[in-house]
């Protein structure tokens, strides 16, 4: 710290961006006037922050008028070999031609052409661009549950009180619940990144926010903060998370950024209490249990690894990590996972354009092929 601010930042950030956030420990500075410029202009800094969190963990930005009345833009960074934006690529236009749902269209178009030109200024890794996969047979056994589009689908929950699947958008962010006997999907607005939702035995519904466990009441969208165990990290997120068979429930953090090893994995007990299970995360993912209540699987994607452990179903301790299974380069990384009652982990495989059967050994059973490239979980209902 030097005179109030950290020695990370200098004076010439100040006047480039309305809200500014230091690189050494992502402490937030407010220290200019928001000026309202439209009747859509973000002026209240708690909203501008979450705003700048919602397009950090997109990949792109949007105005909706904020600047210019009639004006609506998009727009993402272009990075350099070191991971810092060097510029930008932006798609600017009058909002009668670029509705919001073409700005997000657009935003996905961008990030891909930001990756080339990062490519060309150093940046190698995020000019990767994920290759198609022939997919093989076409299966008649294969369908389409629910036809909904999502920013980042994950977390679904069945239930077989309610006959539902609820699952999460975390980028909308929104809750959304599915019907299967009207196929309709209805979808629920939250106030921030929403990593996983699971219901409560006496009614409700609690989640892995970014901002900590909340319940939340879908009725009228009402949250109430139940724990924040990284408070004091603005810059991390909750991701998937489920409950154990004892009622406690498990969620992992990672870094907006993806910074490695900067997640955790937590697990709240029904009385409120939460206990750090595991650090130095890189991106907490896919979790289950193995029928007999003896083992614990956790997906680490940044590490394109799960993990096994010996479980306490009484106490909820975890012990003696060992890997599970480990995808090879080009393969993908594992994400969201299931466990079904013959003890075969079920993992859905980002980039991989599958889902992948492991039997109790870790050894590959089958693979499900998918006409998608980027499956984020999986789970049994119906």
């Amino acid at each position: 710290m030097r005179d109030g601010r950290c020695a990370s930042w200098t004076s010439r950030n100040a006047p480039a961006w309305p809200r500014a956030r230091c690189t050494g420990c992502s402490r937030r500075w407010w220290n200019l006037d928001l000026k309202r410029f439209t009747a859509t202009t973000i002026t209240d800094a708690a909203a501008l922050d979450r705003e700048l969190d919602l397009g950090k963990a997109r990949g792109y930005a949007i105005s909706v008028e904020e600047q210019t009345q009639g004006i609506n833009s998009v727009a993402t960074a272009i990075l350099d070999h070191r991971a810092r934006p060097i510029g930008t690529v932006c798609v600017l236009g009058p909002s009668f031609r670029l509705p919001v749902d073409r700005l997000h269209a657009l935003g996905r178009d961008l990030i891909e052409a930001a990756r080339r030109i990062s490519g060309n200024a150093g940046q190698l890794f995020m000019s990767i661009k994920v290759e198609e996969k022939p997919l093989g047979p076409v299966r008649t056994d294969v369908r389409v549950a629910f036809p909904h589009a999502a920013f980042l689908g994950e977390g679904p929950t069945w239930s077989a009180v309610a006959r539902k699947l609820y699952w999460v958008d975390i980028l909308a962010p929104s809750i959304q619940v599915s019907d299967p006997d009207t196929v309709d999907t209805q979808m629920i607005r939250m106030p921030e990144l929403v990593g996983a939702i699971v219901p409560r035995r006496h009614g409700g519904f609690v989640t892995a926010m970014q901002g900590g466990f909340k319940t939340v009441d879908l009725a009228t969208g009402a949250v109430t903060l139940i724990a924040a165990p990284e408070a004091d990290r603005p810059g991390n997120r909750f991701n998937d998370g489920k409950c154990d068979r004892r009622g406690r429930f498990w969620a992992g953090t990672l870094a907006l950024d993806t910074s490695p090893f900067a997640g955790s994995l937590y697990r709240l007990e029904p009385d409120g209490r939460v206990s750090t299970m595991e650090t130095g995360i890189h991106v907490s993912n896919g979790l289950g249990w193995s029928p007999d209540d003896r083992r614990f699987y956790f997906t680490d994607s940044g590490r394109r690894q799960i993990f096994v452990y010996d479980f306490d179903v009484e106490s909820g301790r975890i012990e003696n990590r060992r890997v599970f299974a480990t995808l090879p380069e080009g393969a993908g990384m594992p994400d969201g996972l299931t466990v079904d009652v013959h003890g075969f982990v079920w993992s859905a495989q980002w980039d991989g354009w599958c889902v992948t059967r492991y039997d109790p050994d870790g050894r590959v059973e089958r693979v499900i092929n998918l006409p998608v490239p980027r499956p984020t979980s999986c789970v049994f209902g119906g």
